[in-house]
């Protein structure tokens, strides 16, 4: 198989192949039919330039054919920089990466020209199934790269694989090593921080989104981070202002409308919060969290109906969260659909992998109203429990709790009294 015919084979199978480079490709071919192949190369410089010029930088087929006609002449360096660019409008075609590769081997780069190879069999690798099994044979293949520390590529796709392992702080490490190659690298930068927000470090998750902000104060990425932690810390109105940036820059962003809405909630807000939460979900239909914050917010106004269409939705979405399940659970009490809410608390303590006390707490309550208070008091105890594990809960959790043991208490001391009045 010819270079054309393999180059259009991977095109074909590309995702971003558009209209565009399909006319051009034609145009070209046109071209070379009319003028025979010695022509096109000989005067190769003019017809992919005039292509180019026509259609600006979003068309990688006058950047690859440039590359093509200067590596037969001989030009590596130029074909080089051809090839590169036709890789940042297509990364995912492998062909570009393939050339890449040879001409570093026919530069003499031979370490480049290897840590490519080892870098494309490591992403071949991850995509077999995505799952842990595959990140960690990915993993393995990037660590055995010859001086994979000093590439961004390899450290960012490292970090990735190992979040995806839930190793976050290898992940951390790696993208403070990518950072030190790059200290000005917004996404590295943010991806740090999140990192550290997975870690359950704000401050230093804090510090690198400052960092990147710094360098950019208008970046959408690090402006919802940063606004994330300032919402989660109580300050909506601050995080407001900064979201109000980032809605400049970028208006068509699902997430941004999402913390937007429950900074709305959080001061009480309920109708621009729902306003805000639907605007989210048209934006990112697919995404569980936007549909959960809706039937919360639902549920706070007693639109007990609607808060039951958003959370199965999510629920559905979402089907290993605990957390939709448990907020379904809520919403079917409140109408009243006691078999079918037991049956999604059910569900949710089984997927709480983390003994979370707020489940415990619902649940307790719950059995407390339809009064078993055996289990009800089971479940209050291992509230308890969660809480000595040193899990943040707030003062009104708290405040339930303690009323929920007094009355579960005295109910036990007036059956034990009731008990030594019927013993003859």
């Amino acid at each position: 198989m010819s270079d054309d015919e393999e180059e259009n084979g991977n095109n074909n199978r590309s995702d971003s192949t558009n209209s565009m480079n399909i006319g051009v490709k034609n145009k070209f071919i046109t071209l070379e039919n009319d003028l025979g192949q010695d022509n096109v190369e000989r005067n190769g410089d003019t017809v992919p330039k005039e292509m180019a010029d026509e259609c600006g930088e979003l068309c990688e087929y006058p950047f690859f054919t440039r590359g093509k006609i200067a590596r037969i002449e001989g030009n590596f360096r130029e074909a080089l920089t051809w090839f590169g660019k036709a890789q940042s409008v297509n990364p995912s075609n492998a062909v570009y990466t393939r050339e890449i590769g040879c001409l570093h081997f026919l530069l003499g780069n031979h370490i480049k020209a290897s840590e490519k190879s080892y870098y494309w069999r490591a992403m071949a690798l991850y995509h077999i199934k995505q799952d842990s099994e595959s990140a960690l044979k990915a993993q393995e293949c990037l660590l055995a790269a010859p001086s994979a520390a000093r590439h961004v590529e390899i450290l960012t796709f490292l970090a990735r694989l190992c979040e995806q392992r839930n190793d976050i702080k290898l992940a951390i490490d790696a993208q403070k090593k990518a950072l030190e190659l790059e200290p000005e690298n917004l996404e590295i930068l943010t991806n740090l921080g999140l990192l550290y927000t997975r870690w359950q470090n704000d401050d230093q998750a804090f510090d690198a989104f400052g960092r990147a902000l710094s360098c950019d104060p208008t970046h959408p990425q690090g402006i919802l981070a940063a606004g994330s932690i300032i919402q989660k810390s109580g300050e909506h109105d601050v995080a407001l202002t900064k979201y109000r940036i980032a809605a400049e820059k970028c208006e068509y962003n699902g997430p941004l409308w999402n913390n937007i809405g429950m900074c709305f909630f959080g001061k009480s807000k309920c109708v621009a919060a729902i306003s805000c939460l639907k605007k989210a979900n048209y934006l990112c239909p697919l995404e569980w969290k936007i549909c959960y914050n809706l039937g919360i917010v639902h549920n706070a106004m007693q639109q007990y109906a609607s808060a039951y269409h958003f959370l199965s939705s999510a629920v559905n979405l979402n089907t290993r969260s605990m957390m939709p399940y448990m907020a379904l659970a809520v919403v079917l009490t409140n109408l009243d659909d006691i078999l079918n809410a037991n049956k999604a608390y059910d569900r949710a303590l089984q997927l709480d992998k983390n003994d979370s006390a707020q489940i415990r707490l619902n649940y307790a309550i719950f059995k407390a109203r339809q009064k078993e208070f055996k289990e009800s008091a089971v479940s209050l105890q291992a509230f308890y429990k969660a809480i000595t594990n040193k899990q943040q809960l707030s003062q009104a959790m708290l405040f339930v709790a303690d009323n929920l043991k007094r009355y579960l208490s005295q109910l036990n001391k007036f059956d034990e009294a009731a008990h030594e009045r019927t013993v003859p």
